[in-house]
């Protein structure tokens, strides 16, 4: 959700004096004039009047607005409330600035004040009054972010007890006629004039001609044009001209225009027959992660919207392709958040796949108008950024001196820091505490530049309760990469890890704890990627529960950009758990969130607004918090949210505001006191299949459902305590009430092939009974019974059940029986970067990739000095098809693999 934007206008003064005012409740309202081309801000009288002159004095008043960063900003013309006696306007004068806090960034907090001299009036008002006080011409430094400018929410934008705030109140009040304000926190938005298109189409003389007129306002112009059409159509100028026009160039044309202020519009254009809806695509996009792979085909046509994308593969030297999970179509016409999409592809994963294998891909584009074309690529994923041959510091506490030896270590990380500029280079840290640090230099793609405790956790970082970082990866202005930071104990202090425009970067095996943020890129620039986070404890300093709406600000791991991985970490006592919300939203793509163990938060257990396409959020057990999964909004997706466990969430397991497109949600098991899931507005393009859900509400309550939503229910199971009749029903959909599940099948196209549970069906399931009760790991079995009717009740899904089901029949839930339960959180028993790697065994416990760190005993990679062997009878044998180099084998009889021709042993 956008929950932290914010720019604010202000006024402030204080007269006394008077008696009580008659106004009693006021709103405050702005709204775009396309006559004037500026922004009016207005009050809107809501109760009471004003009789008497002393009633229909300003006595008090702070009017906030929220506008982007670096705005230019100028009052031009003053209106209410008008100098006593002399009647013209008072004076609105613009104040202090406090510019780009870190809780809203690319934001500006502006005071501005009125001059009351020497007292200022309103006239009569009565209700539904509306009063203009001011205009203002407000350019932003990019026109697409006028849509950005509103009014400062009261009890959602950062207050005055926010620290990044210091100490400025920015709500909203108004008072009118006595020493008591008149306050109303419904905000009125500000409105827009719309951009009509009208068009003459000619096709004479064998041509094609389309000429556009618009009614935008002055205001909007100049527009911007993007045209697509038949036979790969792609044009920015305003009008068609297509000479000779044939038949190939029949169908439907779409124009996107953009107008001055940011707002998009989209029509669609038949010209001649029909029949002919290319989806011609613009090639093929591969994003290549560890474990997954995200593919994105941009289409230029299909305009009816009906082809579809199907994704294959296989490990590279085996026969065999296997389909891939189901891809979700983008659709520009969705309205997503207030503006329409404006894109256009088939997006899908693979996921679930082995690091450091080769992979060959099949896509399958196909069109019922007759256009189908197979795409034929191969891929290998990455193996695990490690330091190979680096020159070795060794690092004791202190703030000067020392060479960098064993014998002679460096004094303080700093210090190290400042005199090693060698990319290849790892920093071995002895016990103690150590001060805050600043890396500035990266480390290189062949090898990481690495900073490691010696002995895990060992070493202490403290940042004396620093307002900034603890560790600070980097600065804004340039890229920092191939760092990994290993092992520490990082403590007290505003932000733990402080990396700001960071690549190929490793944070794991670290206590990150007293902390208001855990891990944070704060500047919002988008530029960060293959961050890769795992394996750490996470403890802030926000308290839970908080009951009285307020937002926390803080977060455990605060995420932008792409490729972004982040597993097995635990996380408590913040305001979000994992959160990538924030600017530049629609840029975010392809990051895996998974087996994170995350409780005690205040708003979001894991927050992915404003991402785009192919992430994936599984296997994390969520509890405790104001929502589980926020989707709010997906902009085209796809989003897999799949086998999770969320428990006792206060308002809503998944929070689908605003409207997302391109949502898949399987096999995730809900525990809530009150109601499962409930959105405010509509979700579109929705799958939702193979859940569990126990409730003691509603088991979904969905109030506005979008008409062309796409929504496809099915396979799940669900059970409330409600009695399941008209006074206590089970289901709202479409604000329709359904007493029970045959009602709710019976009434609408969803679920028809999902079952009633009963708690008896799992090994031992206990509905939360209050939310600001705290519910405990050890409260819930969610493993079904043998007998469980959700036992082989799911809908098969290709790749996602793949690492999960071993018979080939899905049980519903995010358990499979007879599995192994999960291993959520941090295990620091399982530190794999401290094992040694002299002697190693395979134990193929998690799946056949000879790179996966766990699958070998002890935890970790075989190297170049690695003794291997490979024993019997093992659940899984390794598979390679990439070289790896080691220094001896052993191939015990019933063990094997596959290509011994990768292995080079050295000996």
């Amino acid at each position: 959700m956008l929950k932290k934007l914010g720019i604010i206008i202000i006024v402030l003064l204080i007269i006394n004096g008077f008696c009580n005012a008659q106004i009693t409740k006021l709103d405050y309202y702005m709204e775009y004039d396309t006559s004037t081309c500026k922004y009016d801000f207005y009050i809107v009288i809501v109760s009471g009047s004003n009789a008497t002159l002393s009633q229909s004095f300003l006595i008090n008043s702070q009017y906030s607005i929220v506008v982007p960063y670096n705005s230019t900003k100028v009052i031009t013309q003053n209106h209410n409330p008008l100098q006593y006696p002399s009647g013209q306007p008072c004076i609105w004068n613009i104040g202090t600035t406090h510019s780009y806090p870190l809780n809203s960034p690319e934001i500006d907090f502006i005071s501005i004040t009125p001059s009351l001299n020497p007292l200022s009036k309103f006239d009569p008002m009565m209700p539904n009054d509306t009063v203009k006080l001011f205009s203002m011409d407000i350019v932003p430094p990019n026109s697409a972010d006028n849509t950005a400018i509103r009014l400062y929410r009261n009890n959602s934008d950062p207050g005055v007890n926010d620290p990044d705030m210091l100490g400025q109140s920015f709500t909203n009040s108004f008072t009118i006629g006595s020493g008591s304000s008149n306050q109303y926190d419904k905000n009125k938005s500000p409105t827009r004039a719309s951009n009509t298109l009208t068009s003459v189409i000619d096709t004479s003389n064998n041509s094609l001609f389309i000429d556009i007129t618009t009614d935008a306002s002055i205001c909007q112009l100049p527009l911007t044009y993007q045209w697509y059409g038949p036979n790969n159509y792609s044009s920015n100028t305003e009008d068609v001209a297509l000479s000779p026009y044939t038949p190939a160039n029949r169908g439907i044309y779409t124009v996107i225009t953009t107008d001055n202020l940011g707002n998009l519009d989209t029509t669609a254009l038949e010209i001649g027959s029909n029949k002919m809806h290319y989806a011609l695509h613009q090639g093929l996009q591969i994003t290549i992660n560890r474990t997954s792979v995200g593919v994105l085909l941009p289409l230029l046509g299909d305009q009816n919207k009906n082809s579809e994308l199907i994704i294959e593969y296989r490990k590279n030297g085996l026969p065999t392709f296997q389909q891939g999970i189901t891809t979700t179509k983008a659709n520009p016409g969705f309205i997503v958040d207030g503006n329409p999409l404006g894109l256009n592809y088939h997006a899908g994963s693979l996921f679930s796949l082995g690091p450091n294998t080769k992979y060959d891909l099949r896509v399958s584009l196909v069109d019922p108008e007759g256009f189908g074309e197979v795409i034929n690529a191969s891929f290998t994923t990455p193996s695990l950024d490690e330091t190979t041959n680096p020159t070795v510091f060794y690092v004791a506490p202190g703030t000067s001196g020392g060479s960098g030896s064993a014998n002679d270590p460096f004094r303080g990380m700093q210090t190290a820091l400042n005199n090693t500029y060698i990319a290849t280079k790892t920093l071995l840290a002895y016990d103690g505490t150590y001060e805050a640090f600043t890396i500035n230099h990266s480390g290189s793609q062949e090898s990481s530049t690495t900073i490691k405790s010696i002995n895990l956790h060992g070493a202490i970082i403290d940042g004396n309760n620093t307002s900034t970082g603890i560790v600070t990866l980097g600065n804004s202005a340039n890229t920092t990469h191939h760092i990994i930071i290993d092992g520490f104990v990082i403590q007290n202090g505003n932000w733990g890890v402080d990396a700001q425009n960071t690549q190929d970067l490793i944070i794991r095996n670290n206590k990150i704890i007293d902390v208001e943020y855990g891990f944070v890129n704060r500047k919002d620039n988008g530029w960060e990627s293959n961050q890769y986070i795992y394996n750490n404890l996470f403890e802030g300093r926000t308290v839970w529960p908080q009951t009285d709406g307020n937002i926390p600000s803080e977060r455990g791991i605060d995420l932008r950009g792409n490729k972004n991985v982040v597993h097995n970490n635990t996380i408590s006592n913040f305001g979000d758990g994992i959160s990538t919300d924030g600017p530049p939203y629609g840029f975010s793509h392809n990051m895996e969130i998974h087996h994170n163990d995350i409780t005690r938060i205040v708003d979001d257990l894991i927050e992915i607004d404003g991402s785009v396409s192919n992430s994936l959020i599984y296997r994390n057990r969520l509890m405790n918090g104001r929502a589980g999964v926020s989707l709010a909004p997906i902009l085209g997706g796809p989003a897999y949210i799949f086998r999770n466990e969320i428990i006792n969430t206060e308002y809503s397991a998944f929070k689908l505001n605003r409207a997302p497109t391109g949502i898949q949600i399987y096999h995730n098991t809900v525990l809530n006191a009150g109601y499962g899931m409930s959105s405010p507005t509509g979700w579109q393009s929705t799958i939702f299949k193979n859940n569990t859900f126990f409730t003691s509400g509603y088991v979904f309550e969905e109030d506005e459902n979008i008409a062309t939503g796409l929504y496809k229910f099915d396979y799940n199971a669900y059970k409330s305590t409600r009695s399941g009749t008209a006074a206590q029903p089970w289901f709202k959909w479409d604000n329709v009430k359904y007493n029970v599940l045959n009602d709710l099948t019976s009434g609408t196209t969803l679920d028809s092939n999902s079952i009633v549970v009963d708690l008896s069906d799992f090994n031992n399931i206990n509905i939360p009974a209050a939310f600001s009760t705290e519910v405990l790991t050890t409260d819930n079995n969610i493993m079904p019974t043998a007998m469980s009717l959700a036992k082989d009740a799911g809908q098969v899904l290709n790749n996602l059940n793949d690492p999960f089901v071993k018979d080939g029949n899905p049980d519903i839930g995010a358990y499979e029986y007879g599995q192994p339960i999960p291993v959520y959180g941090h295990n620091f028993g399982e530190a794999c970067s401290y094992s040694d790697l002299s002697i190693m065994t395979w134990n193929g416990s998690k799946n056949d990739s000879w790179f996966e760190e766990l699958n070998w005993t002890p935890c970790g990679v075989p190297n170049t000095n690695s003794v291997v062997t490979i024993p019997s009878n093992m659940p899984n044998m390794p598979f390679l098809n990439t070289m790896i180099t080691i220094r001896d084998l052993n191939v015990l009889i019933g063990g094997g693999m596959l290509n011994l021709g990768n292995i080079i042993v050295t000996h």
